[in-house]
């Protein structure tokens, strides 16, 4: 697609190119990374002149990346020594898998989700399959939940950009605005630390007080850390 797109508009050959994600676009942005790649040593043409690209937050393996949530908060000392030992203990380890039958392990996690995100509604675990995170926001009921308020109070809960995503790009008018081909998507849903490879070199940034995906809390900390990185600066 990027070659044909490069094809119609050929001025832009020679412009370099990075490929950029976050979150679930570390499954993604390597392959197309490497396909891009691939195409320029097999002489596809037009080559593409590809400088790099940049993860944020990147998914690598989705359970070990959820699974390592608890740790993580901890060693960040978002959650106290107290309930890191005992939903280590009363879960076995295991963040993922819940057997909702285990009460010390769901208490415990419920009480992780509360410290996290205190000020915004977090789905019981019990409603949540034996997912903990209940990380699935393209639901219906999340959106008629949202809907069914006039105005919303503050503060605003990050999940519910991704909500909002949801009936924006589900809405046939954007996609047709974006040329969607119909029929080829029966419906979009979100899947829901910087590492940047540049001429064989790994070089990563840190966002001081940013969420999962950094741009959506600090866009301009990350406008900054991006154009220094685009200009050989240090980060």
């Amino acid at each position: 697609m990027v070659r044909r797109w490069l094809m119609d508009h050929p001025k832009f050959y020679n412009n370099p190119l990075y490929v950029v994600g976050d979150s679930y676009s570390g499954i993604i942005v390597p392959i197309v990374v490497k396909e891009i790649s691939d195409g320029n040593r097999n002489e596809h043409v037009p080559p593409m002149n590809l400088k790099g690209y940049v993860l944020g937050n990147p998914v690598t393996d989705s359970e070990k990346d959820e699974n390592s949530r608890v740790l993580f908060s901890y060693l960040n000392t978002l959650i106290s020594d107290e309930l890191y030992q005992s939903t280590k203990r009363n879960c076995e380890g295991d963040y993922i898998n819940v057997d909702l039958n285990n009460s010390l392990c769901v208490s415990d996690l419920e009480l992780y989700n509360e410290i996290l995100e205190s000020s915004c509604a977090m789905p019981s675990l019990k409603s949540a399959r034996s997912k903990w995170y209940a990380n699935d926001l393209s639901n219906k009921d999340s959106v008629n939940l949202l809907l069914s308020f006039p105005q919303l109070h503050r503060p605003w809960c990050r999940h519910y950009d991704y909500i909002f995503t949801y009936i924006w790009a589900n809405d046939k008018t954007v996609q047709d605005a974006l040329h969607i081909q119909e029929g080829s998507i029966k419906e979009w849903s979100s899947r829901k630390s910087y590492l940047s490879p540049i001429h064989g070199v790994i070089m990563g940034g840190n966002i001081q007080g940013a969420g999962h995906t950094a741009p959506q809390y600090k866009p301009e900390e990350c406008h900054a850390m991006i154009s220094r990185w685009f200009a050989y600066y240090p980060l």
